[in-house]
């Protein structure tokens, strides 16, 4: 008969081994769930029922890689279906012979792979979850490239990057599959991508004042200093959600960021106005994080879009108080919406909208198009537009090669304008003679 006391990790780490055979033991929290330990050296949960009249183990899994409460929880499932005349090792045995799903494949590529060479598995994961929702079920060796064609015109209907981007992740999962073993084709492979053009929005020279001045009047000061620090560095967002105080090197007065997305740390030298909103931060040094929630100083910053969404609005009715017309409009909304006012900029932009859509106005540009990243390209934008080379302007950025810095080049246009007028005037100049044959 099998021994029993409460499973804690403690009390199984000091199980030992027998000299032969199997030894098992039972959970007095669960009596369902057993483990059984070998002469080999392993642990193992299980569950022990009579199935049809037969004494059948169902396996759940090795101890430590699956926890003792996610071995509980399996248990009482199992011993329910079995209860209620179901048989899982039959049902194992017939999933088997048809193979796993899309959806399985999915969660093995996240963890035999992504979780070991992306920090930010979690964003694919949640893509797959949604992108591949018309596929989730079917059986992976039975997807065909038909199959995989419908759901790229789907995506591309709604969004052609995310098409892209979606099979693109398909096709990663069918590679990772085949490199283990998977003998069949991959029929993501040969699609023809949508046209994908690069954003380029940055704030301009005359949003500037207004959108700053939105950030000065955030209610939030976390939020407040986390845009500053966004546009007086140019770094990513999930870099500045994770900036640690030790990261910070106040002597030389720079940011050691430790993980990129090239994978590679960068030293960011911080200017005046980045340094100075750090040392008033500096009071908070103890928890941790430069900008932790402030429900939780424990945990970093997770959420900044509902405050860059006040903020953008704010923006885009600051800028639009520059026409009288549209102030006067702004004006009569707030007074009608008081409470879109005081609690809610975006909702008081979307109030002006309707309102000039009703009018038959036409709506003039604002900034509640831009996104966080565009803080980023406006960094690099207005370094472009000073004159910086684009190795510069690279480096500063973390870029990698100086391909993800190409779009920059463009922005400043005055040395091209030079060149264009040094050449026209050359070309217009009377005493040119045409040369010779």
């Amino acid at each position: 008969m099998a021994k029993s006391f409460n499973f804690t990790i403690e009390a199984i780490n000091k199980l030992p081994f027998p000299t032969k055979g199997i030894t098992s033991y039972r959970d007095t929290q669960n009596p369902a769930l057993s483990i059984y330990v070998t002469s080999f050296g392993s642990k193992t949960f299980f569950v022990r029922k009579r199935i049809y009249g037969r004494d059948s183990r169902l396996r759940i899994g090795a101890f430590p890689t699956v926890k003792i409460e996610q071995a509980r929880k399996q248990a009482m499932i199992l011993a329910a279906e079995v209860e209620l005349g179901q048989d899982p090792l039959e049902e194992k045995r017939k999933k088997a012979e048809r193979g796993i799903t899309v959806k399985e494949q999915c969660a093995l590529y996240i963890e035999q792979h992504c979780k070991l060479h992306n920090k930010n598995w979690h964003v694919q994961e949640r893509e797959m979850a949604y992108y591949f929702k018309p596929i989730w079920t079917k059986i992976f060796k039975d997807l065909t490239r038909d199959e995989v064609n419908r759901l790229h015109l789907e995506i591309g209907k709604r969004t052609k990057y995310q098409a892209n981007r979606a099979i693109g992740l398909l096709r990663a999962v069918f590679n990772h599959a085949i490199r283990n073993g998977y003998e069949g084709r991959n029929p993501a492979v040969g699609f023809r991508a949508y046209k994908e053009q690069s954003r380029d929005r940055f704030i301009l020279p005359e949003e500037m004042p207004f959108l700053l001045e939105s950030i000065k009047q955030e209610e939030s000061q976390t939020a407040k200093d986390f845009f500053w620090m966004l546009l007086m560095t140019g770094s990513r967002k999930t870099n500045m959600q994770e900036m640690r105080w030790e990261q910070i090197d106040w002597h030389f007065r720079h940011w050691r960021i430790p993980n990129t997305k090239n994978g590679q740390p960068l030293i960011l030298p911080l200017i005046d106005q980045a340094f100075e909103t750090l040392e008033k931060r500096r009071d908070n040094k103890n928890f941790g994080w430069v900008f932790p929630q402030e429900e939780d100083l424990k945990k970093c910053i997770r959420n900044p879009q509902k405050a860059w969404e006040r903020i953008r609005a704010r923006a885009t009715l600051f800028y639009w108080n520059r026409d009288k017309k549209l102030e006067e409009l702004i004006n009569t909304v707030r007074q009608s919406y008081p409470a879109f006012y005081n609690y809610s900029e975006d909702m008081l932009l979307t109030k002006v909208k309707e309102k000039i859509k009703m009018l038959r106005m036409e709506q003039p540009p604002g900034m509640d198009d831009l996104r966080i990243h565009d803080l980023r390209r406006t960094f690099g934008s207005y370094q472009a537009l000073s004159g910086a080379s684009l190795p510069v302007i690279g480096r500063s950025l973390g870029h990698k090669s100086l391909q993800s810095t190409q779009i920059y080049a463009r922005l400043n246009l005055d040395p091209v304008r030079a060149s264009i007028q040094t050449a026209t005037n050359l070309m217009l100049q009377p005493n040119i003679s045409a040369p010779l044959r």
